[in-house]
């Protein structure tokens, strides 16, 4: 699992609650710290580095140091904690995953303590203490994520590369059968049709966001040429990318 190394020294910087007002988009930054985000209410949208992400009441996402983040589409008036840090991001087995699910009733007092004690003059330290109880909370939580929540979360970091069944069954240490089962459970798709559609996501905010040729998008995307992603394309969309492009720019 990728994520925040709790056994490496994490820095706080500054926390604050977040209300956004109706039609507002999340800012458009290239942000230098790690940023914890903590949704209560609402739906809260950006895409980072290409990949899109819905964050929902009880959900937490963790925006990574040096990544890209654009408010393409309007937020649907999120509320949520804020948290900018800095961490050590690493696969090791004490590690707070990126992405998880966290109770708002047994979390949000630390939240609002944070938010207070971090805008009324305490002291640092107690700002720190704050948020060390709400990672080790998140990690509580979600240290048991399951085989395929693993899987999904490397495919979704890999998925430029040329992924095989082979290497995935190598790297988890499991049969190619059995990963293939066990991911079309949770998923309700296999893993090959999860990559694909990662790619996919990639492709539609490149034709979107970039001028880039049909031909250099889908090699970016992972797609061996321009005639994989076409049929990819068409088969979740129902159209072809320049289509899609075109009715977006217009």
């Amino acid at each position: 699992m990728y994520g925040i190394d709790l056994n490496q020294p994490i820095d706080f910087f500054y926390s604050s609650m977040r209300y956004f007002k109706e039609g507002e988009h999340h800012i458009t930054r290239v942000c230098s710290d790690d940023v914890l985000l903590l949704v209560f209410d609402g739906i809260l949208r950006f895409v980072e580095d290409g990949t899109s992400y819905e964050i929902c009441p009880g959900q937490y996402h963790i925006q990574k140091q040096g990544s890209y983040q654009q408010g393409i589409t309007a937020s649907d008036c999120p509320q949520y904690l804020y948290v900018h840090f800095k961490g050590t991001w690493s696969e090791r087995d004490a590690v707070l995953a990126a992405e998880g699910t966290f109770s708002c009733e047994h979390l949000f007092g630390l939240m609002e303590k944070l938010d207070y004690i971090n805008h009324n003059g305490h002291p640092k330290v107690e700002c720190i203490g704050v948020f060390y109880q709400i990672l080790i909370s998140l990690y509580q939580q979600n240290r048991h994520s399951g085989l395929a929540d693993q899987i999904a979360d490397y495919i979704a970091r890999n998925f430029e590369k040329a992924l095989s069944l082979s290497e995935l069954s190598q790297h988890f240490s499991y049969s190619k059968n059995h990963i293939i089962n066990l991911f079309k459970k949770e998923y309700q798709m296999t893993p090959f049709e999860y990559l694909t559609r990662k790619r996919v996501e990639k492709a539609q905010w490149m034709l979107e966001s970039t001028s880039d040729t049909m031909d250099s998008i889908s090699v970016q995307c992972g797609f061996s040429d321009y005639s994989h992603l076409y049929k990819a394309f068409v088969a979740i969309h129902h159209k072809s990318p320049g289509q899609w492009r075109k009715e977006r720019l217009s």
